[in-house]
């Protein structure tokens, strides 16, 4: 699957779309939409490879990750939300 990428806009207040699916090795473009900063914050201590700091995606910016381990990413942006509430997703990574 290297090659695919798949888009989450992040805007305003919200992740569009809020939950995907998609195969191992499949690259996740974050893109900023919006007119403010956001950041990707794993809920999970152990998926580190889908955090994405506040600094590389401000408005107009674009950070790429890669999820090469099939599971469920669940993630949140903590300038506007928490893990359970506000801008948040779910990555489904099959395999």
């Amino acid at each position: 699957m290297s090659g695919v990428t798949v888009d989450i806009d992040a805007r305003d207040n919200t992740f569009e779309s809020e939950s995907i699916s998609v195969e191992a090795g499949t690259n996740i473009r974050f893109v900023n939409v919006g007119r403010n900063d956001h950041n990707v914050i794993p809920e999970s201590d152990d998926q580190d490879e889908l955090l994405v700091e506040t600094e590389d995606l401000g408005p107009g910016a674009e950070a790429v990750v890669r999820l090469t381990e099939p599971g469920s990413y669940r993630y949140y942006c903590s300038i506007h939300g928490t893990a359970s509430a506000g801008m948040i997703g779910t990555i489904e990574v099959t395999g």
